[in-house]
């Protein structure tokens, strides 16, 4: 089974934001500890630098860089591309859990769950949210979550919906039968009344 292309689900999604700010931080505590070493590989600042730290396979061949530099340079190039895309990861994330959002339901203006950032906080990490963001091992409980059905009845939410189906944003079949399905996707895409 492929992990990507599954949801996250609510019991594992501090640890998902957590694990890939670590890579964030770390990706970047990692091209400023290495940045003298990639400077004295690259030869000094000079006019090639830059092309040296985006293309370093493109200057090789003409001796502007030597083996030595050509590695620490594809290494620094790499690492920045991990920065890169960690950073978008944790930008999507942070932006949607402050609506209150999955990525699912962000791409579909779906905000039934937004209940100000405090709680949505809570609701993804836990009672001691700020402790769960630095260390996701710890004991931070999730609070229930439930939600008003239009009858005034308290109804199935968002915990309900399940940590292992993956959604049709993917392109895969969600689990379950035909029915649990049509259900599932009628109560994401409702919008609550304004009256």
């Amino acid at each position: 089974m492929s992990y990507r292309r599954c949801c996250v689900g609510r019991q594992n999604h501090r640890y998902f934001i957590c694990g890939i700010l670590a890579v964030f931080v770390g990706s970047l505590y990692g091209i400023i500890y290495e940045w003298d070493m990639v400077l004295e590989a690259a030869g000094g600042y000079s006019l090639w630098l830059p092309l040296q730290l985006s293309a370093p396979h493109l200057l090789w061949p003409f001796g502007l860089l030597d083996g030595w530099g050509l590695l620490v340079c594809v290494h620094n190039m790499l690492g920045l591309s991990v920065l890169v895309n960690a950073g978008l990861l944790v930008y999507l994330q942070l932006s949607a859990l402050r609506r209150g959002q999955t990525q699912f339901e962000r791409k579909r203006g779906i905000t039934l769950y937004d209940r100000g950032l405090r709680q949505n906080l809570r609701n993804v990490l836990g009672e001691r949210w700020l402790v769960a963001l630095f260390w996701p091992f710890a004991d931070s409980p999730l609070p229930a979550v439930e939600e008003t059905t239009e009858d005034g009845g308290v109804g199935a939410g968002k915990a309900d919906i399940g940590d292992d189906e993956c959604s049709e944003a993917s392109g895969e079949r969600l689990v379950g039968d035909d029915r649990d399905d049509q259900m599932l996707t009628k109560r994401l895409t409702r919008r609550p009344s304004t009256d």
